[in-house]
């Protein structure tokens, strides 16, 4: 049970690891221009990206036959070099067309932190275990699903000459 546990911790940190560039490269290609206005008191620091949300909603007024859509974005950014000194997360959410709001918040990068020394164990645990057990061997029936029963040279050997007919 441990390994099971231990297999899809390790699946889901490499997927953190390769999700989190994506999402920066995501919000450096397509910036958001009310977020970065927001961000503007930020001065001098470089926003990266962690996180993004978008939500629209459409409802009917069956009376008047109107429709009114109702949209929320969020983003979440760390604000370098300064999450080095002064570790924050800040947060851009908007909806509709009003001014978006800005929100900082500390608890994330203790979380985040918290999943990395988890990460750097669970590895740490993955690759001593694979040390002291070695490769495992070939079973007697997982070399004959692979090979099957004749040999390699048989099989993928010379041409045999067709059987003459008379």
């Amino acid at each position: 049970m441990a390994d099971s546990f231990l297999n899809w911790f390790k699946h889901v940190l490499r997927g953190v690891v390769l999700f989190l560039p994506l999402v920066a490269g995501y919000g450096f290609l397509f910036p958001w221009p009310a977020g970065e206005a927001a961000l503007g008191v930020y001065a001098g620091q470089t926003p990266v990206m962690i996180a993004a949300s978008y939500r629209a909603k459409t409802s009917t007024n069956l009376r008047t036959q109107t429709s009114v859509t109702r949209t929320e974005q969020m983003r979440s950014y760390l604000l370098l070099p300064s999450v080095l000194t002064d570790p924050k997360v800040v947060t851009v959410w908007q909806t509709n067309e009003e001014p978006p709001e800005v929100s900082e918040s500390r608890i994330p990068l203790v979380v985040f932190g918290l999943l990395a020394i988890a990460a750097l164990g669970v590895f740490a645990a993955d690759h001593l275990r694979r040390r002291e057990r070695g490769p495992d061997p070939l079973s007697a029936e997982q070399a004959k699903a692979i090979y099957g029963t004749t040999p390699p040279r048989a099989e993928f050997g010379t041409r045999k000459a067709p059987a003459a007919t008379q």
